[in-house]
């Protein structure tokens, strides 16, 4: 290569204007704020980044070397660029991160540091904010067809809110959070953050309960010109629950197993063939008892057709038809609701 001029800042040769050297030395390789600031929720613990608020995921220490690490800019050109980021606490609310550069400028090796001060503030996130000022969009309320809630259902719908209202948060839903669970007469009054919240919570319970759900509004005031309304979520359970033993048409026994939109799902006692009732046949049938109140008894003895059994309350032995699937023997323990003539053989689950 031939040199055609001297460096005007060091007097090397050079082809043209300054030299690698002194170009290197008059560029900023690594550009950084004195200070960052990291915003975090004191009641929480959520953080806001770039405006909006997240759960809070991470420890401080990786929020502080995160928002270091978004301040700074390194030169465009430089190859192969790593950057090393040490954070230090020096009080309270202050850290400090070191940031080191190294890299290539023009093929040769090139590096640069600089120190950042990263102050930690404390302010309420929305969420907070507003389940402090008891806010709310929606009341799920739960009730049942011409009966209350049992104690079963009531603790497994608690569960499914709570679990609903955590994927809600996890899926960015700010108001998800359930204010308050009252017990009222008959059901349960869920009152919740957000709307969209309480409809997810509803079609979980749905799913799970079968019924209809019906929704209604309230408008209870205007901001920025903007109507505002609250969503009451009624979820009407059917009037049949899980093990409910009920006789329909015929006299056929059925054990309540299931739901299936509007329809319940039973198993035959008789044949074991599964049987779905409509909400008009389900309100008709007539309830015998429920599984969870059945008892224990003993087969004496059996023929193709009959069981004989001892009667749980009398002691006295009984007849019952024999169902078709059940395969027991004299001495085997069965389970059984009722008594005398009302007396009904349990399917095994």
């Amino acid at each position: 290569m031939k040199l055609s001029s001297l460096c005007p800042g060091c007097g090397s040769p050079t082809v043209e204007g300054l030299c690698k050297r002194c170009r290197l030395e008059s560029t900023t390789l690594l550009s950084c704020p004195p200070r960052v600031e990291v915003i975090s929720c004191p009641v929480c613990g959520a953080q806001r980044l770039q405006g909006r608020w997240q759960p809070a995921d991470r420890p401080v220490e990786v929020l502080v070397s995160e928002a270091a690490e978004r301040s700074v800019e390194i030169y465009r050109d430089l190859a192969n660029p790593q950057v090393t980021l040490t954070v230090s606490k020096r009080g309270a609310t202050r850290y400090i991160a070191e940031v080191e550069l190294i890299g290539e400028f023009e093929g040769m090796p090139a590096e640069d540091r600089c120190t950042i001060a990263v102050d930690l503030r404390y302010e309420t996130c929305d969420r907070c904010s507003k389940m402090a000022g008891r806010y709310y969009e929606a009341v799920v309320q739960l009730r049942a067809r011409g009966r209350s809630l049992s104690p079963q259902e009531i603790e497994e719908c608690e569960k499914i809110v709570l679990s609903q209202a955590e994927k809600s948060l996890e899926k960015g839903d700010r108001l998800a959070f359930v204010r308050e669970m009252k017990p009222v007469r008959g059901g349960v009054d869920i009152v919740v953050g957000s709307t969209q919240m309480g409809r997810l919570i509803a079609r979980s319970i749905l799913d799970r309960f079968g019924g209809r759900m019906r929704e209604s509004y309230k408008q209870v005031g205007a901001k920025n010109g903007k109507e505002l309304y609250r969503t009451n979520i009624l979820v009407r359970f059917p009037r049949l629950r899980d093990g409910d033993v009920v006789v329909v048409a015929r006299g056929t026994v059925l054990e309540v197993r299931g739901y299936g939109g509007k329809r319940t799902l039973c198993l035959s006692l008789m044949d074991g063939g599964r049987v779905f009732l409509s909400e008009e046949e389900a309100d008709a049938a007539r309830l015998l008892g429920n599984r969870s109140d059945s008892q224990k008894t003993v087969v004496v003895a059996m023929d193709e057709a009959v069981l004989e059994i001892l009667d749980p309350l009398s002691y006295k032995t009984i007849s019952v038809t024999r169902p078709g699937h059940l395969e027991v023997g004299p001495g085997d323990e069965v389970e059984v609701i009722g008594s005398g003539d009302d007396l009904v053989l349990l399917a095994p689950l």
